[in-house]
C-alpha cells in the first residue's frame, strides 16, 4: 500500500462512519453537494467543529438537521 493508495475508494466512497465528518463526507452523508453543505453552514443551519484550518460536522448534528427539516421543503 502506497501513500496515495486509497484502496479503490473514490471521492463518492468516503467513510461516513466517523464521529466527525469533513464537508465532502457530510454532503455524501446527507445526499447534498459540498456547496449546499457550505450554504447551510454559512446560513447558521449547521454548526461546525473547527480543527485547525479544517471544518468538521458532527454526525449527530447532521442526523438531527435531517430529521428537523424532513417535510419542510416541497419538491
Amino acid at each position: 500500500m502506497t501513500a496515495g493508495d486509497t484502496n479503490g475508494a473514490g471521492p463518492r466512497e468516503r467513510n461516513t462512519s466517523c464521529l466527525l465528518l469533513d464537508i465532502p463526507a457530510s454532503g455524501l452523508f446527507l445526499g447534498l453537494t459540498v456547496w449546499q453543505v457550505r450554504g447551510l453552514i454559512a446560513s447558521g443551519e449547521l454548526h461546525v467543529v473547527p480543527v485547525g484550518r479544517k471544518l468538521y460536522l458532527r454526525r449527530q448534528t447532521l442526523s438531527r438537521w435531517a430529521e428537523k427539516t424532513e417535510g419542510k421543503h416541497r419538491v
